[in-house]
């Protein structure tokens, strides 16, 4: 299959896990529903693409922990109070976006290339960088071992048959509208997945792409 390859740069980024509000905690690498966002926002699309297969690797250089201000509303007054923000910083990305729908991917790569306005991953001030993206070939790996160089979400059941040692999240993916009374709320589908870290050992990923990247999609392919 042909997938869309990514390869961007951070400055700096905060990818904002669920139910954090005073103290700011940051996923490792962006989840699969901010690399969604992008692809549906630099197509214009305006219903939900359905079977989009992501893969996401990357690393940085340190995290820090700033103080930012936020406002604080009550009944009786507006205030404003500190909060503990974690950023990653140096980031470097490899993404993977993967569809049978070989003429989807070309518009992809347009898009990203003369996006409708700047890219960010993250927070609106962070800035995403691409510095390369093109339409590659990924294949289903025949046993090979090939360098792991990057840290990369790998889904639990697949990183366990493999016997990789990992931190465990449930990464947003795709969402539907749910209404609750008069309020609409995004539900998300949570993928358990291992973080796993690179440091260049040899692996037997279930696919790799055409230039020797390992390639951990998000969904199987059937």
């Amino acid at each position: 299959m042909k997938a869309v390859r990514m390869k961007a740069y951070q400055e700096h980024a905060s990818y904002r896990t669920p139910y954090s509000f005073e103290n700011i905690e940051t996923y490792p690498l962006p989840p699969y529903s901010s690399i969604l966002g992008i692809v549906h926002n630099v197509l214009g699309a305006e219903k939900t693409i359905p079977g989009l297969r992501i893969s996401v690797q990357g690393k940085f250089e340190g995290i820090i922990r700033n103080y930012s201000r936020y406002w604080k509303y009550s009944r009786k007054e507006v205030k404003p109070y500190p909060i503990v923000v974690s950023e990653l910083h140096d980031v470097e990305l490899v993404i993977h976006v993967g569809s049978e729908d070989e003429s989807l991917l070309e518009h992809i790569v347009r898009g990203l290339v003369d996006p409708p306005s700047f890219l960010y991953l993250g927070r609106p001030e962070d800035f995403l960088y691409v510095r390369e993206v093109k339409v590659v070939e990924v294949k289903e790996n025949p046993g090979e071992s090939i360098p792991m160089n990057l840290d990369a979400y790998i889904p639990m059941s697949l990183a366990e048959e493999l016997g990789f040692e990992g931190v465990l999240y449930r990464v947003e993916e795709y969402y539907t509208r749910r209404r609750i009374g008069k309020q609409v709320r995004r539900e998300f589908e949570r993928i358990p997945v291992y973080y796993v870290q690179g440091g260049g050992e040899s692996v037997e990923s279930p696919y790799v792409d055409e230039e020797g990247y390992p390639v951990w999609w998000s969904r199987m392919p059937v």
